[in-house]
């Protein structure tokens, strides 16, 4: 079984990937500038960890809640006539595809929107541009295996 950041990372590709039909691809940030025959799409990576809390145990096998940031980078031609509003609604469809964490398929305990800002990226033939949503992830794991999830609550 995959480390929980990977199962965390694969969660979301796979549901925006089902949820979105208008994105061509589901890519990972190595993947940018994205390929003009793969637009639209959407980029999703890791950001930091945020924060952490300490539930119960004794140090060493304690059980820890734990945050992580997850970036979803929607990316269209900015050349596109309808940019701006096919920009915002495939937005909006990412938005609403990761509004229930239950839809996710992992244990995790919550998926909240935390930041959502307009992108222009340089590509080969110019620019590229759409929105960067940061996601919290919360979920619960043992201090001393940090990649295992525990089971929702």
């Amino acid at each position: 079984m995959a480390d929980a950041l990977t199962q965390i990372e694969d969660a979301f590709r796979a549901r925006i990937k089902a949820a979105v039909p208008g994105l061509k691809r589901v890519l990972t940030p190595e993947e940018l500038p994205v390929k003009d025959a793969h637009l639209p799409a959407a980029v999703v990576g890791l950001g930091n960890e945020l924060i952490h809390d300490y539930l119960v145990g004794e140090p060493g096998d304690r059980i820890i809640e734990r945050h992580q940031q997850v970036d979803v980078i929607v990316v269209l031609d900015e050349g596109r006539e309808d940019f701006k509003a096919a920009s915002r609604a495939l937005t909006n469809q990412v938005r609403a595809a990761l509004a229930d964490p239950r839809a996710l398929g992992i244990e995790v305990e919550d998926v909240r929107l935390v930041s959502s800002q307009p992108q222009t990226f340089q590509s080969e033939k110019g620019s590229q541009g759409g929105f960067l949503l940061a996601f919290l992830v919360q979920y619960v794991s043992p201090e001393n295996d940090p990649a295992t999830i525990f089971p929702r609550q």
